[in-house]
């Protein structure tokens, strides 16, 4: 009777914990994405394409004084590389990555979840903020194992996620759900090229998109696998 309770147990933990970490204002991982001042791929008054390295860098540090007037969460710790190379502004539950070009202007922003499964955002929540997307977009990679990475593509806007695949066969689907779990975004500069990918749909819904390795596009800019 006791062995029958682990599984509802389990279930339990499991609708709580999706309930109490949902992607909206108020819960960290949202408050840190979803700039209260400007529209993606701005971040922040951080601008791919616009702001300079140098600017960014102070817009970061002015982040983590405690007695700033903002509500926005403050970052845990700031870390710039020693070649001004980047810098990651580390909150909680969320680590953001910024980049310059070799002009020494910002090229791309990276935001990366690192703490629980679940603090990863669905990507039916983000498409509430950011609209329809234009593309679903993916790479067939067989290094160590089998598997796909795909972007969910914005103009400036790449959401990502990974999907382990069969060892064996031709073709394979791969499931773009509203409970998928995205889990890194990136936000570009708007005169980075868009990359060619393996495969390229357009979005029309969620569903299950079929990929035949073989047919991939000569193209491609993917890693070989």
């Amino acid at each position: 009777m006791i062995k029958n309770r682990y599984p509802f147990l389990l279930l339990l933990f499991v609708i709580v914990i999706s309930a109490c970490t949902k992607f909206q204002p108020g819960d960290e991982v949202f408050d840190v994405v979803v700039s209260s001042d400007c529209s993606a791929p701005c971040w922040r008054e951080i601008t791919p394409g616009t702001t300079s390295f140098d600017e960014a860098w102070d817009i970061a540090q002015n982040m983590a004084l405690k007695d700033s007037a903002t509500s926005d969460p403050v970052p845990d710790k700031i870390d710039k590389d020693i070649l001004d190379r980047n810098f990651v502004i580390d909150f909680n539950k969320v680590g953001v990555l910024i980049t310059p070009n070799s002009q020494g202007i910002i090229n791309e922003i990276g935001f990366t979840f690192h703490r629980q499964y679940w603090d990863e955002p669905k990507l039916s929540d983000l498409i509430k903020v950011y609209g329809n997307p234009v593309s679903v977009d993916m790479c067939h990679e067989e290094i160590e194992i089998r598997r796909v990475v795909v972007w969910i593509r914005y103009p400036n806007v790449y959401l990502m996620f990974s999907q382990k695949l069969p060892v064996e066969g031709d073709s394979f689907a791969v499931h773009v759900q509203k409970d998928t779990r995205i889990e890194n975004i990136t936000f570009t500069s708007p005169d980075v090229d868009v990359p060619i990918h393996d495969f390229m749909f357009p979005w029309i819904d969620y569903g299950d998109f079929t990929i035949i390795p073989a047919e991939r596009n000569p193209l491609s800019t993917c890693p070989d696998s």
